[in-house]
């Protein structure tokens, strides 16, 4: 059963390589099925993960979240700090997706308060956070936490494109100008069309600052 159980799970990881969510699930029960009797915790965990992140990539959410945590509550059985870290990220990604941005800040607290040592792990959660509380409102407090981010880890992309936006927000075209170009060289296909957006409105600004101050 447990070597059922292993194909059914890199049956479904092929799946979702190739961008085929429905097989990929249907791999990923069957490998849960398998291994009802498993010792092989690990891979159970690791099953209900990759299940918990297909069905946000499809906004069920619900049933993200009910997947998700059952691989948190595996790997909180086996004291696995690093993937216990990253599950409560996943978690509060799901939350914040779904607007609940005090949920989703309760598990980016816990992610990152769980003593992890890896430094591009911890900035990674960090810039998660700082964005967060972009979405909040509070603006000094993610600019803190996003320059702080930077400071160590300066192509940051989530950390670049937020501190654009914050800067537009606050009339600070050039500051935010910097920062969208800063995203351009770094970021990721999604955060460079972000960027070329903020670019744009930035853009607008300029002309519309120009017009006003013509009359």
């Amino acid at each position: 059963n447990d070597r059922l159980m292993m194909a059914y799970f890199y049956q479904g990881s092929t799946y979702r390589d190739m961008n085929d969510a429905p097989r990929a699930l249907k791999a990923f029960h069957q490998a849960i099925d398998a291994g009802k009797e498993t010792e092989n915790l690990t891979l159970l965990g690791q099953t209900y993960g990759q299940m918990g992140t297909l069905f946000s990539y499809q906004d069920l959410y619900d049933e993200a979240l009910t997947s998700t945590k059952k691989a948190l509550s595996i790997y909180t059985l086996q004291k696995d700090s690093n993937r216990y870290s990253y599950l409560n990220r996943d978690i509060a990604r799901i939350f914040n997706a779904q607007g609940k941005r005090d949920s989703a800040l309760l598990y980016y607290q816990r992610a990152f308060g769980l003593g992890i040592t890896n430094s591009y792990q911890k900035n990674n959660i960090l810039s998660e956070i700082g964005c967060l509380y972009y979405y909040k409102g509070e603006l000094e407090k993610a600019k803190s936490i996003l320059i702080k981010v930077l400071s160590e880890l300066p192509n940051a992309d989530n950390a670049l494109l937020f501190l654009g936006l914050i800067y537009k927000k606050e009339e600070l075209l050039d500051s935010a100008n910097y920062y969208a170009n800063k995203t351009l060289l770094y970021g990721d296909i999604s955060k460079k069309r972000s960027a070329y957006k903020l670019l744009a409105e930035i853009e607008d600004g300029k002309r519309n600052t120009l017009i006003a101050n013509t009359y």
